[in-house]
């Protein structure tokens, strides 16, 4: 595909969803604040439907507002619009990939595992149904979007929950495990070294077991990580 030329199905796909997806952030309940920024969002989205619309319509105007969006998503989560948003919308410029998942959130709490669970099938359901997605996409972008805002909703209920004092060292050992030994006993230097209680010693890679970025996990930040 031409993404200079996008062909006319495709952009006329990705701007009914956009809309739809601008529709969805109108219509949420919020605060004042988080409702004006979800009405700056819509905007966007608005935005990137008139240039699908127009002629000629480049990828790269379109893609503009939607990556304006994508900040102002990243910026406040409140709004409960994971950056994936986006991924939905253009999913029509890219017929055939897959559609992103969520990362794992390792809740510690049973409640917050059943239900993320739950949340994931139901992602994975919507995702197969590609019948819906074409012929009635209106339903199946908002159950998608309805899905996704639960999500970002559990995700902050996840977070408080494991940055509790009682629950550090029980959430590092999800981050966390030695190759040789399995054990949770690890002490990261500023380096990007690592060695276990057990003596083995590797880079920091070679110890998270998690879908975190190295500096931005947890287990990283703590001087040492001690499962209890």
């Amino acid at each position: 595909m031409n993404l200079h030329h996008l062909p006319l199905p495709a952009r006329t796909a990705v701007a009914t969803r956009a809309r739809i997806a601008a529709t969805v952030c109108r219509d949420r309940y919020a605060a004042p604040a988080t409702m004006r920024t979800l009405h700056s969002i819509a905007d966007l989205l608005d935005d990137a439907a008139s240039v699908c619309e127009a002629t000629p319509a480049l990828f790269p105007a379109i893609m503009r507002p939607l990556v304006q969006a994508q900040k102002l998503m990243e910026a406040h989560p409140d709004a409960r619009l994971p950056l994936s948003v986006v991924a939905y919308i253009t999913a029509p410029f890219a017929p055939g990939h897959d559609l992103p998942m969520p990362e794992p959130l390792l809740p510690l709490m049973d409640r917050h595992a059943a239900e993320e669970t739950a949340l994931l099938a139901e992602l994975d359901r919507l995702h197969a149904d590609t019948t819906a997605a074409t012929e009635d996409t209106e339903k199946w972008l908002t159950a998608v979007l309805g899905t996704l805002g639960k999500w970002m909703r559990l995700s902050g209920e996840v977070d408080i929950d494991n940055r509790r004092p009682g629950n550090y060292r029980a959430v590092l050992a999800k981050h966390v495990a030695c190759p040789k030994c399995s054990g949770h006993d690890v002490r990261f230097s500023v380096r990007t070294w690592a060695i276990c209680a057990c003596g083995y010693g590797d880079v920091w890679g070679r110890f998270l077991v998690c879908f975190c970025f190295a500096f931005d996990c947890p287990a990283v930040e703590a001087p040492a990580v001690t499962a209890s």
